[in-house]
């Protein structure tokens, strides 16, 4: 998700210090610490958002995320009160890097999974990391478990950026090497920029 802010910022659709107001409809009413929370902030955790949204009411307590949706998310930031403008001290937030996905799919007007697949993955050769698994991939995908409970990966609904990927350790190993190898790549300078 960073990286796809960064290549945005590279692009000239968006800068770090910009408001999320700016990326969000009009007529979505926040209170002005809100409403001055950066991109950048998002990126960095320092936008005092909390970890989760306070509107986060799962109705099934198995896949959580899966019924937060754009308008859940809204609805949070129209209600949320700042104690204290940003920035504030770093803090991990699942709703900061979920909101930042929402305001890139708003700015390139295409969902998360097409900017990971446009600028990211597709580029990169990474054919195995994808939010949507294929038959192919489902087929390979690891059970995921709740200490010895198997149980159903997640969909994360609006909140896609905070973390929907799923990838292989081969995949996982390319991607490393585009960032830190010494070559020129697709993603040189948007890495640079984080």
């Amino acid at each position: 998700t960073a990286l796809l802010l960064a290549q945005t910022v590279l692009e000239g659709k968006a800068t770090l210090d910009d408001p999320i107001a700016r990326h969000l409809p009009r007529d979505l009413p926040l209170t002005p610490d809100t409403a001055a929370i950066t991109l950048g902030q998002l990126a960095t955790h320092t936008s005092g958002l909390p970890r989760l949204p306070t509107n986060f009411r799962p109705a099934n307590p198995a896949d959580p995320y899966a019924d937060y949706d754009v308008a859940k998310l809204h609805a949070f930031l129209r209600a949320h009160r700042p104690e204290k403008p940003a920035p504030q001290p770093a803090a991990y937030s699942n709703l900061g890097f979920g909101l930042l996905g929402h305001l890139l799919e708003r700015i390139h007007g295409r969902t998360y999974a097409e900017l990971l697949a446009e600028r990211l993955t597709g580029p990169l050769g990474l054919r195995d990391t994808v939010i949507t698994l294929d038959a192919g991939q489902q087929a390979r995908f690891a059970t995921p478990y709740s200490g010895s409970v198997a149980v159903s990966p997640w969909q994360l609904g609006a909140l896609t950026g905070a973390g929907a990927i799923r990838s292989t350790a081969a995949d996982l190993a390319r991607f490393a090497q585009a960032l830190l190898g010494p070559e020129r790549g697709p993603l040189t300078d948007a890495w640079a920029l984080i």
